[in-house]
């Protein structure tokens, strides 16, 4: 069971990452993004409920630099891009000091006949998934863009979740298997704020939206990137994030939005998560 404070950190730090699409503060002269001082309420309460420790601190402070100058320096930006790329992937495989993830899901099995299953709330791949999107990512700034990524983001979502577990099937890796877990809730909104965001934020709004040359490349490169990583997981299991990450990267082409990217990703893992097989079949 997760102690409260640390529920309170994740549950801050998911709200920093909404309020990156809030209206920015009219303070001073110049008006404030709202979601660094939701962040900032999220490293104090890392620290006091023991997920961050001292190391921590110059990690992200570096990143946070790193971020802003591929952000904002006239000069050199393609090199500030190309670090804080490569700190955000450290960030994201847990390489770097001073974090200590707590576990939502330890080795259950979540059906019968699946393989265990391991969550964890992921303080550094969080973190590093809101400073990409609120540097990087284009976003949805009015309703009228909302409605109208609408159509082809529905579209896209359903023709991924066809496609790729109808494969997923056919490969033998899960099966049709309806099922609410008590803990869904709690799984559906750590996979949206803090692996869906944080891998679309650099597989779409980092690598493939500021990549130079054809736009078709951009896209195959940043699908074949996405499924690259999830090769540890074996041949077939990359394959379908390969198409994952096609859908996604198309219906991010079509719309130039974030927002739909991080739909068609979070509508595969929801179908998959309350009904098949999760994640695979232990035979498989």
């Amino acid at each position: 069971m997760i102690a409260p404070m640390t529920d309170w950190t994740f549950a801050v730090l998911g709200l920093a990452i909404l309020a990156v699409w809030l209206p920015p503060l009219p303070l001073g002269r110049k008006p404030i993004p709202s979601w660094p001082f939701a962040f900032a309420t999220a490293l104090i309460l890392g620290f006091a409920s023991g997920v961050l420790r001292r190391p921590a601190l110059p990690v992200l402070a570096v990143f946070a630099a790193l971020v802003w100058a591929a952000s904002s320096a006239p000069r050199g930006r393609p090199f500030f891009i190309v670090l804080a790329g490569a700190m955000a992937v450290a960030l994201s495989v847990h390489v770097l000091p001073g974090f200590a993830n707590p576990k939502v899901f330890d080795a259950e099995r979540l059906t019968p006949d699946a393989l265990p299953f391991t969550q964890y709330l992921n303080f550094d791949k969080g973190t590093a998934g809101l400073f990409l999107l609120a540097a990087f990512a284009p976003r949805v700034r009015r309703w009228r863009e909302a409605g109208a990524i609408a159509w082809p983001l529905s579209l896209a979502a359903l023709s991924s979740s066809i496609l790729v577990l109808g494969l997923a099937v056919a490969l033998g890796l899960v099966r049709l298997d309806p099922h609410w877990h008590p803990l869904a809730p709690t799984f559906l909104a750590v996979n949206l704020l803090f692996t869906c965001v944080a891998e679309e934020a650099f597989f779409r709004g980092l690598l493939q939206h500021r990549l130079p040359g054809p736009r078709p490349l951009a896209v195959v490169v940043s699908a074949g990137l996405f499924g690259l990583v999830h090769l540890p997981a074996g041949i077939a299991y990359a394959a379908l994030a390969t198409v994952l990450g096609l859908g996604c990267a198309l219906v991010f082409e079509r719309t130039r939005r974030i927002e739909s990217a991080i739909a068609v990703h979070f509508a595969v893992n929801a179908v998959h998560f309350v009904g098949f097989t999760y994640p695979m079949i232990a035979s498989a």
